[in-house]
């Protein structure tokens, strides 16, 4: 029965049947999926790289074979735990910054004046249509040493100014600051989608009940949307070791290297930069490795837990 499914009146069809008996639904996800396959699927032919010594001029099948090499090349240098140390810091910074979507949503949800919901939601999603680039270059514009709107308040207060962009204890801060402003708002919007689905029935029976505003947010609002809850922490926890090397690249300086140097950066600069494909396809696979097995321990401890998971 692995390749028939039995309909209403117990007559069995192909898979090529239900193909053509749906063609519509198919034809609608079918660019999708190509676009998938080519981006996504086609490039790992290219995970070999990483057991391989490639120079310039070689392509990847007449690149030397190195096993294991560039792994351990990585992983007994300096360089190893500084980017580590510093990824795995933005990594937890960024996951304690999870909720903050979720109590946006349910804020909004709970406001009574239409007019300031629509408002900020309207603000605080604008920022997400603002590219990476922009976005840090506001940054930048902020925080900037002698040129800085900060820098310029502090001096006609009569503050002494703050090298933001000098000092390795600012970098975290301008990167999850910038993060929480560009991206709150438009997570906010999947929660208040979740939140829609809420019956109001619901509400009505706890008002009758004497239940107070935080006590319907508690028991009513936030179980409903605690499978979206789950599924975007799992979601997020596949991409712990990505953060992004676009935004940390701008921050970066040369006097603020111990904190800003991740991996992603490292990556770009030995892969593009010094051109060693095969090691920086080595340290982007680890980076990988390590994505793919806290994605699946986090899949499996919300299984677990609760009924929520992605597979």
């Amino acid at each position: 029965m692995t390749s028939h499914t039995i309909n209403r009146n117990g007559n069995s069809k192909t898979l090529g049947k239900r193909i053509l008996d749906h063609r519509d639904l198919y034809l609608l996800i079918l660019p999708a999926f190509i676009i998938t396959v080519i981006f996504k699927y086609v490039p790992l032919y290219g995970i070999q790289l990483a057991f391989k010594n490639m120079k310039l001029g070689q392509t990847i099948t007449t690149a030397k074979w190195i096993g294991l090499d560039n792994f351990q090349r990585f992983f007994s240098t300096g360089a190893f735990s500084r980017t580590l140390v510093n990824t795995l810091m933005v990594g937890i910074l960024n996951l304690l910054t999870f909720p903050l979507p979720i109590i946006l949503a349910l804020l909004l949800n709970n406001c009574e004046v239409k007019f300031i919901k629509k408002s900020v939601q309207t603000i605080t999603y604008i920022p997400n249509l603002i590219s990476v680039a922009v976005t840090m270059s506001i940054v930048i514009l902020f925080c900037s040493n002698s040129t800085g709107f900060i820098n310029i308040l502090f001096k006609n207060l009569g503050i002494e100014s703050i090298p933001f962009m000098s000092k390795d204890k600012f970098v975290r801060p301008m990167y999850i600051i910038s993060g929480i402003w560009s991206a709150t708002g438009y997570n906010a919007v999947i929660y208040l989608a979740a939140l829609s689905s809420v019956n109001p029935e619901l509400i009505d029976a706890a008002k009758i009940d004497g239940c107070s505003k935080l006590q319907r947010i508690w028991y009513v609002e936030v179980p409903k949307i605690a499978p979206t809850i789950a599924i975007l922490l799992i979601m997020s926890m596949g991409s712990f070791f990505s953060a992004s090397t676009e935004k940390m690249l701008m921050i970066q300086t040369d006097l603020n290297l111990g904190a800003s140097e991740i991996i992603g950066t490292y990556t770009y600069k030995i892969g593009i930069l010094k051109r060693q494909y095969g090691y920086s396809a080595a340290v982007d696979l680890f980076t990988n490795v390590v994505n793919f097995t806290m994605l699946i321990l986090a899949n499996f401890i919300s299984k677990k837990v609760s009924d929520s998971s992605l597979f």
